[in-house]
């Protein structure tokens, strides 16, 4: 890889999904977080959009400093992260949701970012950055992700031609109740590892991995919402990697784990919503 190839004003185009942190506050947030791993020579913000998944009477957008926009929680954080600025004059993709600054070490996040960029510019092929987890800790082939880890998606990057492959998931999915069981039947059916993903998240009994939010008598409707998301992260993933792509990972050492614990102390304290 040449340094020649590697842009000097990227362009990064920002999307933010909103669930549980006031809207001003959310919008410092995230000022901060950008500034963290910003860099005016070599990083130009080309759009920021905020998307409400939780409107409620009293938001009051008028008096805030950014573009927001309400949205239903169809499918989970990609109902917002469809909206992303993509005019083509973007070089990254930044899709972040608030959880990120209930329950994760942004700070370091932000840090880390600051350093990776530079080499996701750099990448013509399917590439991304993001905070990477094994699955569980079952054990499994899965010959389209043998990794059997992926890239979460509370906070990632994407270039142009992984945007591409997001492009093409999200038209991909169900736009009315009627084919949303459907749409999920035919993805658990065409693939042993979604349908076992489905079993020990979602749908079966109770276990560890399963989400913590199953066992607040969630509606089918929330239930089919998490299920289309966690389908098309694990296929964002494996599109990824079989373009001959890569996942940079967000280092996740003792200082990222210690911030972390730290954080979620205090998110439980504010948020409680949340937890």
């Amino acid at each position: 890889m040449s340094a020649d190839k590697i842009k000097s004003n990227t362009k990064l185009s920002i999307v933010v999904a909103r669930y549980y942190i006031p809207h001003a506050r959310l919008e410092k947030l995230i000022s901060k977080f950008i500034k963290k791993f910003s860099n005016r020579n070599t990083i130009e913000i080309n759009d920021i959009k905020f998307i409400d998944l939780k409107s409620e009477i009293e938001d009051n957008k008028n008096k805030l400093l950014f573009k927001w926009m309400d949205k239903e929680p169809y499918f989970i954080d990609f109902s917002a992260y469809e909206e992303i600025q993509n005019d083509g004059n973007q070089d990254l993709f930044l899709y972040i949701n608030d959880t990120m600054f209930i329950k994760h070490p942004w700070t370091i996040i932000a840090q880390q970012l600051k350093s990776l960029i530079p080499t996701l510019s750099s990448i013509s092929h399917p590439a991304a950055i993001g905070i990477v987890f094994p699955y569980s800790e079952v054990l499994i082939n899965d010959k389209i992700n043998p990794t059997l880890d992926h890239m979460t998606t509370f906070c990632f990057v994407l270039n142009k031609s992984a945007n591409k492959i997001l492009d093409e998931k999200l038209n991909s999915l169900p736009r009315s109740e009627s084919m949303v069981t459907d749409w999920i039947n035919q993805k658990i059916s065409s693939n042993l590892f979604i349908e076992y993903l489905m079993k020990i998240h979602l749908f079966g009994p109770y276990s560890p991995w399963k989400w913590k939010r199953v066992g607040k008598n969630l509606p089918k409707k929330t239930m089919n919402s998490k299920a289309i998301s966690v389908i098309l992260e694990y296929e964002l993933n494996a599109s990824i990697l079989n373009s001959n792509g890569l996942i940079i990972p967000i280092v996740r050492d003792y200082k990222y784990l210690i911030f972390q614990k730290i954080q979620t102390v205090i998110g439980r304290l504010i948020y409680r919503d949340y937890f």
